[in-house]
C-alpha cells in the first residue's frame, strides 16, 4: 500500500521518484505474553469490596522505611483517597471521580488510577483488576442471571445488542458449581408419578 501510494504520486508528477521497493507486510503475531495479558480473564471483585469502594475508604501510603510522608505546606497525596459514591445506595450526579477544587471537574487520570490502586491493594484485590473491570462484572452478572440483552447494550451504551452478546455472554466464575447444581437438582429428584391412561 505503501509503495503503490508513491507509485501513484510518481505518475502524477507529486514527487520525482522514490527507492522504496521490496515491502513485505506480515501479519503480526503476539508473542505468549502478549496474547495472555489481552485474554486474561476477568478480576471480580466482591459484594463486601465493592462496598468498601462505594462508601469510601482511606488509605495512608507510606516511604521505604514504612513511614508516612512528611507533612509539607502543599502534601504531594500523603493518603490514597477512592470514592465511587458520595451516599451510599444513591448515585450523586456528577463525575464519578470528581477534582479535588471547583475548577477542575474531574480528577486527572494518573491521580484516580493511582489512589484507586492503592486502595485496591489494600482491599486484597487482585493486582491485574482495573476500574473498568467493574464494568465487566455488572454486564457479565447481569447477563449471567438472565437480563434482557436489549437492555443491558442500551444501558451500555453498546452499538447494538450483538455487541454486548459477543463480549459479555460468556463463562463465568463458579460455572461448574452452577451446572453441576441444574444437572443434579434435575436428576436426583424421583421421576413424576405416571397416571394409567383409561381404556375407553
Amino acid at each position: 500500500m505503501v509503495q503503490g501510494t508513491l507509485d501513484l504520486a510518481v505518475r502524477r508528477h507529486v514527487i520525482p521518484g522514490h527507492q522504496v521497493v521490496g515491502i513485505d507486510l506480515k501479519t503480526y503475531r503476539p508473542n505468549a505474553e502478549e496474547w495472555a495479558a489481552r485474554n486474561a480473564p476477568w478480576v471480580f471483585v466482591t459484594d463486601e469490596q465493592v462496598r468498601h469502594l462505594a462508601d469510601g475508604i482511606t488509605v495512608t501510603t507510606t516511604d521505604a522505611t514504612g513511614k508516612a510522608p512528611a507533612r509539607r505546606r502543599r502534601p504531594r497525596h500523603p493518603r490514597s483517597r477512592f470514592r465511587l459514591a458520595h451516599d451510599p445506595g444513591a448515585l450523586p450526579a456528577g463525575p464519578v471521580c470528581p477534582g479535588a477544587t471547583g475548577r477542575t471537574r474531574y480528577m486527572s487520570y494518573v491521580t484516580a488510577a493511582g489512589r484507586l490502586s492503592a486502595v485496591a491493594e489494600a482491599l486484597g484485590i487482585d493486582p491485574a483488576w482495573h476500574a473498568h473491570n467493574l464494568r465487566h462484572q455488572f454486564a457479565s452478572e447481569e447477563a449471567a442471571t438472565g437480563a434482557n440483552i436489549a437492555d443491558l447494550s442500551e444501558t451500555l451504551g453498546h452499538q447494538s445488542p450483538d455487541v454486548t452478546f459477543r463480549r459479555y455472554v460468556r463463562s463465568m466464575p463458579g460455572r461448574l458449581a452452577r451446572m453441576a447444581g441444574r444437572m443434579n437438582g434435575r436428576w436426583t429428584t424421583g421421576p413424576a408419578p405416571v397416571t394409567p391412561a383409561r381404556e375407553a
